[in-house]
C-alpha cells in the first residue's frame, strides 16, 4: 500500500470496459475502487487520479497555515502526513 492524500476526488467507473488501465486501487472499497488509470485517446495518452500523489508532507504542512479564511484550514486536522512522499507520484509518469 502507498498513503496518498485524497480530498474529494472523482471514482472511476467501468474502466477497464473501456479501456483504461487501473494502475491503483483503493483498499477500502470493494467495487469500483480505481484510484488512479492510465489510457490512450487518439493520439495521447491520459492519467487520471483520484487522489493528489502530488502532495507530499511538506506540502502539507505549508498548508497548515493560521489566518482568517484559510480554505484549507481543515489540512490543520490531519493526522501525522509524514508517511506522505512523491515516490509514488513520480513512478506514474516512468
Amino acid at each position: 500500500p502507498v498513503a496518498t492524500f485524497y480530498w474529494g476526488g472523482p471514482r472511476f467507473f467501468d474502466v477497464v470496459e473501456n479501456g483504461a488501465a487501473i494502475l491503483a486501487t483503493y483498499t477500502d472499497l470493494k467495487a469500483d475502487n480505481a484510484a488512479v488509470i492510465s489510457g490512450a485517446c487518439g493520439k495521447g495518452r491520459y492519467l487520471l487520479a483520484s487522489p493528489h500523489p502530488e502532495y507530499d508532507h511538506t506540502a502539507l504542512e505549508l498548508m497548515r497555515f493560521d489566518v482568517v479564511d484559510n480554505k484549507y484550514a481543515d489540512i490543520k486536522a490531519l493526522p501525522d502526513t509524514t508517511a506522505l512522499r512523491l515516490d509514488y507520484f513520480y513512478s506514474l509518469f516512468d
